[in-house]
């Protein structure tokens, strides 16, 4: 999990739940997460829920990655066949 407050990841249980519980109350630092990740290998972003704000913030942070987002039935099987390519 990356972290949206400190712009990290963690990968150890414990620390993953006390991280979701501070990032609730803490500043995001969405640019440097995503870059975070972008730098980590990940091409590819799905955004789960109604609307596509997330996608957008994310294009406009990483112009060059693939974005899906995922809302209903229909989206989430165009998701998969693009996923699964």
């Amino acid at each position: 999990m990356v972290t949206n407050y400190r712009a990290e990841a963690v990968t150890e249980p414990d620390k993953i739940k006390q991280a979701l519980i501070d990032q609730i109350a803490s500043p995001v630092l969405w640019v440097d997460s995503v870059n975070l990740m972008v730098k980590a290998g990940a091409d590819t972003f799905v955004e789960c829920g109604s609307g596509n704000v997330v996608s957008g913030l994310i294009k406009r942070t990483a112009p060059d990655v693939k974005t899906l987002s995922v809302g209903d039935t229909v989206s989430l099987e165009t998701a998969v066949v693009e996923l699964n390519g």
